[in-house]
């Protein structure tokens, strides 16, 4: 009985597992989030409006896109008054990337300080 508890117990938390990478490769099978996440790579922070006028989307779409890779734990942001700034999560992209793509992205953030 016991090895069943535990079979099935493992199986929900491979489902678990599953459930946040379906979340996290959502969130990365979009060019325009991805664009986002190569814009917050070249910068400590962004504005929610120097992203939506760099993309050329507007205000709820840019919006939309970034709620979904906050939800990923993608990006973080801060509210200051009535503006909103993103940043990349980099303890989340150090485990999700290969250290090679994750020293490169920090490469060219430097480069772009």
């Amino acid at each position: 009985m016991q090895e069943t508890e535990q079979a099935i117990e493992r199986e929900q938390d491979m489902n678990s597992i599953a459930e946040i990478y379906a979340v996290i490769f959502k969130a990365l099978a979009s060019v325009s989030r991805l664009q986002i996440i190569n814009l917050l790579s070249q910068h400590s922070e962004l504005c929610v409006c120097d992203l939506e006028a760099t993309l050329e989307h507007t205000q709820s779409l840019t919006s939309y896109h970034l709620a979904v890779l906050e939800n990923a734990g993608l990006v973080t942001h801060r509210e200051e008054g009535t503006w909103s700034y993103y940043k990349l999560n980099k303890e989340r992209l150090r485990e999700l990337l290969s250290p090679q793509y994750y020293r490169s992205l920090l490469r060219q953030e430097e480069v772009f300080a």
